[in-house]
């Protein structure tokens, strides 16, 4: 739940970012609707706008896991489509399955070459040191979050998310205990960074995915994907500098 707030605000971030950009290229047509058409939008949404609610819902009364959670959403998201919508056929379904595998196989092998990077640095000792350099900074919470977000940034732009949490969040745990730094609101800050890092060249996994699904080229993505990544990096070290923009909103919900 610590991470609801500041959902929101990476929300409401790049919606702005979104603004700026729909005036700068020029975007002037707007749809007006009647109340019944408003209506039967969100009758028909409804569905959809269900899957989040059931998502999350599930996962904090404990119906699913998380990971059971991501399988539920999937039946789910397909069933809406063929059924509700109608705009997904069983033909249509297995067309973009194998596209999804084709996909899937590409990223799988930048997970396993980053996967094995990871290994070896893990087999060269490297979190060791890592650690060597950042214990003088204990004393100064908010200057060793600091450091360590702008290590992670990079590594998270090298190296797959699944490997670098399991390579470093063991090493800068018992870092961030010793600083007296609130363990929720690293984990929070932890996965949001690598979460940048997967969206991120040279290495971003999800970014491969995209392309591969609505065939757009890699430096177009990026190039248009930038501001955003920019509003998420500043929204990233405010809630560096700034932990009670997170640990207060979850202080409401416990």
């Amino acid at each position: 739940m610590i991470g609801l707030f500041p959902g929101l605000f990476l929300g409401v971030g790049l919606m702005i970012v979104w603004w700026f950009i729909v005036r700068k290229d020029g975007y002037t047509e707007t749809i007006t609707f009647t109340r019944e058409q408003a209506k039967a939008i969100l009758i028909d949404a409804s569905p959809a706008f269900l899957l989040p609610v059931l998502l999350l819902g599930g996962i904090r009364f404990g119906v699913f896991t998380p990971t059971e959670g991501g399988a539920f959403c999937a039946i789910y998201a397909i069933g809406v489509c063929m059924l509700w919508y109608r705009e997904l056929s069983f033909r249509q379904l297995l067309r973009v399955s194998a596209a999804a595998a084709r996909t899937t196989a590409v990223v799988m092998l930048i997970v396993a070459t980053a996967t094995a990077v990871g290994y070896f640095i893990t087999m060269a000792r490297i979190p060791m040191y890592i650690v060597s350099v950042f214990e003088p900074f204990i004393d100064s919470p908010r200057l060793l979050l600091f450091i360590i977000m702008m290590f992670l940034l990079v590594a998270g732009m090298v190296m797959d998310l699944t490997p670098n949490v399991l390579i470093f969040a063991p090493v800068f745990y018992p870092l961030i205990l010793q600083a007296g730094i609130d363990p929720y609101h690293f984990g929070l800050i932890f996965i949001l960074n690598l979460g940048i890092g997967v969206i991120t060249p040279p290495v971003g996994t999800v970014l491969y995915v995209i392309c591969g699904i609505g065939n757009i080229k890699l430096p177009n993505l990026v190039s248009k994907m930038l501001p955003f990544i920019i509003v998420e990096i500043i929204i990233l070290f405010l809630l560096v500098f700034f932990p009670k923009l997170s640990l207060i909103p979850l202080g409401w919900l416990i």
